[in-house]
């Protein structure tokens, strides 16, 4: 064997390292990307159970404001106290399951979405460098929208209770049956989700860019590590960005609830919100919102709590066993 053919044997040899060396790459990356899905995943879906449980009173007060309790010269202190003595303190829990039940996906679906979104289109960066803004706001719309399947029928399942049951209606198994028999499966999914989608899209869009500005200005100012901000910070930038990102979207909440509400209704987005608008001026799209600012405060900053407390637990279990 001259020189030309060692030679010759040696590149071959390094091309074929080279070339296992790469796939032995491209598996640890996917294999690090399904980790970070489920661990998204999971994160998600505890976050989302537990601010179900906090936010539940808050969040049926906001759906009555928005429907049966619209148009009532009532103050909402009496509505509340005539709520609890023909329903019973009960009643701040009806409409529970469905999202109880749902929670778990609706989070996990958003999360899940988000962190994948945000890591493809960062992916040319480095791994400790932060996405811009704009991809922020991009992998948050994204996720609002991905989730808005799972969202879209556990609200209308969670909203028709919440009202019917007041009226004098029955439970959700015999919800779920007569929605299906005088409506079809498909009412489900299609009955409100555009109303869904644009809250939804506009909504984590906007949440996304808030608390990551928020978390970025805290560490900037104080020369902290941005991957390692405390729990209260996370807290407070949760509470503040659930706040400001219900103001673009809350219009789109008021008709998806108003569409969901009345069964026999074929009114589309476009033409409810008109109706809306002819009945009650530009505040009818605004009804309710100031119990929704109240519930959000807390309870988004206790989800995304919950969401990175998990997550940062989940990452030390992985990283001692690896």
């Amino acid at each position: 064997m001259n020189f030309v053919d060692v030679a010759t044997l040696v590149s071959e040899e390094t091309r074929g390292w080279m070339v296992l060396e790469r796939e032995n790459l491209r598996v640890t990356s996917e294999i690090s990307s399904e980790m970070e899905a489920v661990k998204d995943i999971l994160a998600g879906t505890i976050a989302g159970a537990f601010g179900i449980l906090v936010g539940q009173p808050l969040d049926v007060m906001r759906i009555r404001a928005q429907t049966t309790w619209a148009g009532q010269s009532l103050p909402l202190q009496a509505r509340i106290f005539r709520m609890v003595r023909q329903e019973g303190l009960l009643a701040f829990y009806k409409g529970v399951l469905p999202p109880m039940v749902g929670a778990g996906a609706q989070h996990a679906a958003l999360f899940l979405a988000y962190g994948s979104v945000t890591r493809f289109l960062n992916s040319n960066s480095g791994e400790d460098q932060l996405p811009s803004l704009y991809v922020v706001a991009a992998a948050g719309a994204a996720g609002g929208a991905f989730s808005s399947f799972v969202t879209a029928p556990v609200e209308l399942l969670k909203v028709r209770q919440q009202v019917l049951e007041a009226r004098g209606g029955s439970g959700m198994l015999a919800l779920i049956r007569d929605v299906v028999a005088s409506e079809g499966v498909g009412v489900l999914m299609s009955k409100g989700l555009t109303a869904t989608i644009g809250r939804e899209v506009i909504a984590y869009g906007c949440f996304f860019v808030c608390y990551e500005y928020i978390q970025r200005k805290w560490a900037t100012i104080f020369s902290k590590d941005p991957h390692k901000i405390p729990l209260h910070v996370v807290y407070i930038a949760g509470g503040v960005s659930g706040v400001l990102c219900w103001l673009p979207s809350y219009p789109f909440d008021v008709v998806k609830s108003k569409l969901q509400v009345e069964s026999k209704s074929k009114e589309t987005m476009i033409s409810c919100a008109k109706r809306l608008f002819a009945n009650e001026g530009p505040q009818g799209f605004f009804r309710g919102f100031m119990i929704t600012a109240v519930r959000s405060l807390p309870l988004d900053g206790l989800i995304l709590v919950t969401y990175t407390f998990t997550l940062r637990q989940l990452n030390s279990i992985n990283a001692l066993t690896n």
